[in-house]
């Protein structure tokens, strides 16, 4: 789905893109549950963020493909109420049910706990 922006996002000039800043509130009200002093400073981050830098990280976004990171071990935590990346779009090896897009800030306990669990599966003690 998000492919289809890829030729909008090539032709839009910024000063359209700047415009997408005033609606930051209520976008990150609706897409997450992170709590009102993290919002307000998210909102405000991606409100001084340069809009050509802006541009370049959604296309980024868009384009992105794996590298293949052999003999390392990779876990995805995902959120199940991620209305960005949708769960049923993913094959995370951890869901949090109540996890939005931003489970690092929402969810920090759970999603370290889950690190924590992780790496002590695959961590070896090399003595």
């Amino acid at each position: 789905m998000y492919q289809l922006f890829r030729p909008v996002l090539n032709w839009m000039p910024g000063s359209i893109l700047s415009l997408t800043k005033p609606i930051s509130v209520p976008a990150l009200k609706l897409f997450s549950s992170v709590e009102k002093q993290r919002r307000q400073s998210l909102v405000r981050m991606f409100q001084q963020t340069d809009v050509g830098f802006l541009k370049w990280a959604l296309g980024a976004l868009l384009t992105w493909q794996p590298s293949p990171l052999e003999h390392t071990p990779v876990f995805q935590i995902h959120g199940r109420r991620d209305w960005v990346i949708p769960a049923s779009r993913v094959d995370a090896d951890e869901v949090i049910r109540d996890g939005g897009h931003l489970i690092n800030l929402t969810h920090a306990d759970e999603v370290n706990a889950l690190i924590d669990r992780a790496a002590d599966t695959t961590t070896r003690d090399p003595r």
